[in-house]
């Protein structure tokens, strides 16, 4: 039987982006919807977008932005007081509300389809030093060093906004499947796993999303660092 997941990452507060997939994946059955985190920052609707993913019963990943509202960033030595103020932002119109959700959820997490592992994570986490570690290409050198705590058949990540596919040697497939959230037109992916335990297929779905309402918020909402965030991401 024919397993089939919906994959997507890195929402950063764009709402009309996270509306326009979702509202896509409706259109067919999904045995599973996997958001591999950082749905909040840098957009200027961080509230709305989480509140999506758990009004849609979605399985998620903690990305580095939900560690930000959760732990703060004053042991971010490398963050800027620009960025700090951003993350406090972030914070101010999410509020208290979803901490206790977002304490439950995983850095990473795998499903079974027959004997094999499906790995899903916002990026490889270093739990010794507990942070994710820094993006890096996809070559072999890394992929070893980068999921040597892991042994999935299929990794899917996102963090870098980047589109990657690598397989390795043991025909273990990395994916990265790029940001939702942080395009620079009106156009946006998920990614669609269909496995039956041999046999594969890993493409993405094209979503039309409202860019101009879209934009017309990032004139409307000012915020912390905007101006750099809008022209870097957006």
């Amino acid at each position: 039987m024919m397993f089939k997941i919906a994959i997507f990452s890195d929402v950063h507060g764009n709402l009309e982006a996270l509306q326009a997939i979702l509202s896509n994946m409706e259109k067919e059955e999904f045995d599973e919807i996997v958001c591999l985190g950082d749905v909040i920052g840098i957009g200027p609707n961080p509230r709305e977008c989480l509140s999506n993913i758990l009004n849609n019963n979605i399985k998620m990943v903690l990305g580095n932005h939900e560690r930000y509202y959760l732990n703060g960033t004053h042991n971010e030595s490398k963050m800027s007081e620009t960025e700090k103020k951003h993350h406090e932002w972030v914070l101010e119109e999410i509020g208290e509300i979803y901490k206790v959700y977002l304490s439950k959820l995983p850095v990473d997490l795998t499903i079974m389809v027959n004997d094999k592992k499906i790995g899903f994570m916002h990026y490889p986490f270093d739990k010794i030093m507990d942070d994710f570690y820094s993006p890096k290409d996809l070559t072999e050198d890394n992929v070893k060093r980068l999921f040597r705590n892991y042994n999935n058949q299929f990794t899917f990540f996102g963090h870098s906004h980047t589109n990657q596919f690598y397989k390795d040697n043991n025909d273990f497939i990395y994916v990265n499947v790029e940001s939702v959230g942080c395009t620079k037109d009106n156009i946006t992916y998920y990614t669609i796993l269909e496995y039956d335990g041999k046999n594969y297929n890993i493409y993405k779905r094209k979503c039309i999303y409202d860019r101009k309402k879209f934009e017309q918020k990032l004139k409307d909402i000012n915020y912390p660092d905007k101006d750099f965030l809008v022209k870097t991401f957006f």
